[in-house]
């Protein structure tokens, strides 16, 4: 609005040419023009607010956007609005502050525009923001009629308000738990959370979320952290093995390039296409070919096929970023995995455990990991190398003792005190308590 009100002052000045500059009456005429302009403006926006449609951008979370009739509309962001629900809920456990609530959501996905961590401050507007139970504010007067769909109760904003205005309501210690939320207990489903005890001690145990008497199993960090340390032990490699993931990773990647030139290219493609569409479809409209409506819904339709197109060259663009990112980490990472794992902060162990471990189950004092695919792989390898290189040696010492080689025995021997699966990826050991 603010550019339609540059332009008819343009326009406006234009009209009385050079006199305008010159009769002050004139010019407070074009001034006073201006201002009943704006105030019809906000009437305008008044009534939009009255009838529950939200006058202003909408808040992260949510969308503005046109529907099929060319109305604006606001809905839900269906990728965000998750990680707000989960803002306010992890909030009102009383176990994060804002600083390490910003970390855990910007760890679980939730970014900003620009790929970055939402601020401390960015965080608390949110949970201090109305508009997610759905109901809004505009110029001090709040709308119950909201037509935008809630993402929380009001319940649970409530409760959130409260702990924003006592934060001795959230736990005081300065401790962090670096496992909390990402072991499942194998009985409920519900994740494990933590404890500190005698001020020193560390016990994690189930939410208990879903029900269930699971509360009472507890497990010492020192444990959990010991079965992660033994994990990491089997994805050290070779520099053998390094010289030929080397290899097969530049293999990859010439067939990444030549994948991201051809996709690029089509998509290119069927922007210019669609760009042209859109400009003569335009043309066609002035000239009275089309109907006002029939281009109202196609140039709708074909915006938001390129906008679509435009993301994913951006999608395109990150994933080769994220190649070359993931490639050298991994490559680093395996060079020895649980010494580096040791010396990390809790921070930094968390970020190791993500990009090793697909799933982590506690279940009657024992815990199950589960290896990302590709570590899986890195760990069968490991394990395939170390066996042949066993088997070997177990040969010679037979055909001297005349004793049949046992490779289950082997086998075993690998990884003392874990139990053997079928699934190479998956570990497990007993915990002490």
């Amino acid at each position: 609005m603010v550019q339609e009100i540059n332009r008819l002052t343009q326009k406006f000045c234009h009209s009385c040419g050079e006199v305008i500059f010159k009769d002050g009456i004139k010019v407070l005429m074009a001034k006073n023009y201006i201002d009943n302009l704006k105030e019809e403006t906000m009437k305008g926006l008044r009534e939009k607010a009255a009838q529950g449609n939200f006058p202003c951008k909408a808040p992260v979370g949510y969308k503005n956007i046109t529907d099929k009739s060319g109305k604006k509309i606001i809905v839900l962001d269906e990728q965000k609005a998750m990680y707000i629900k989960r803002a306010f809920e992890l909030y009102a456990t009383a176990n994060y502050s804002l600083t390490r609530l910003a970390r855990k959501l910007y760890e679980d996905g939730f970014r900003t525009p620009a790929g970055l961590q939402y601020a401390k401050s960015s965080i608390e507007n949110l949970l201090k923001n109305i508009f997610y139970t759905g109901v809004f504010e505009y110029e001090g007067k709040r709308y119950e009629n909201a037509n935008h769909k809630s993402i929380i109760s009001s319940e649970l904003f409530y409760l959130v308000q409260s702990k924003l205005r006592d934060p001795r309501k959230v736990r005081s210690h300065d401790v962090e738990f670096p496992y909390t939320n990402f072991i499942q207990c194998g009985h409920c489903g519900c994740f494990l959370t933590a404890e500190l005890k005698k001020e020193k001690y560390i016990y994690y145990h189930c939410t208990g979320n879903h029900g269930g008497n699971c509360k009472k199993d507890y497990v010492r960090q020192k444990d959990i952290e010991e079965n992660f340390v033994e994990v990491l032990k089997g994805i050290k490699i070779s520099e053998d093995l390094i010289v030929k993931i080397m290899g097969s990773i530049k293999e990859l990647h010439k067939q990444k390039n030549v994948y991201n030139e051809e996709t690029t290219e089509s998509i290119e493609r069927q922007i210019k296409t669609l760009q042209k569409r859109i400009e003569q479809a335009y043309i066609d409209k002035v000239d009275g070919n089309i109907s006002n409506e029939f281009w109202k819904e196609k140039n709708t339709s074909w915006h938001e096929q390129k906008d679509e197109l435009i993301n994913k060259l951006k999608i395109l663009n990150n994933s080769d970023n994220k190649f070359y990112e993931s490639s050298n980490r991994i490559l680093e990472f395996c060079k020895d995995a649980h010494s580096l794992f040791l010396g990390a902060n809790n921070e930094e162990k968390r970020n190791i455990l993500n990009l090793v471990c697909s799933n982590s189950v506690y279940k009657d004092k024992e815990l199950s990991i589960e290896l990302n695919s590709v570590f899986s792989c890195l760990a069968e390898t490991v394990n395939l190398e170390n066996l042949s290189k066993n088997s070997d040696r177990t040969q010679k010492n037979n055909a001297q003792s005349g004793f049949e080689t046992d490779k289950d025995a082997i086998l075993e021997n690998l990884s003392p005190g874990w139990t053997r699966t079928s699934n190479p990826s998956v570990n497990s050991r007993m915990l002490c308590h």
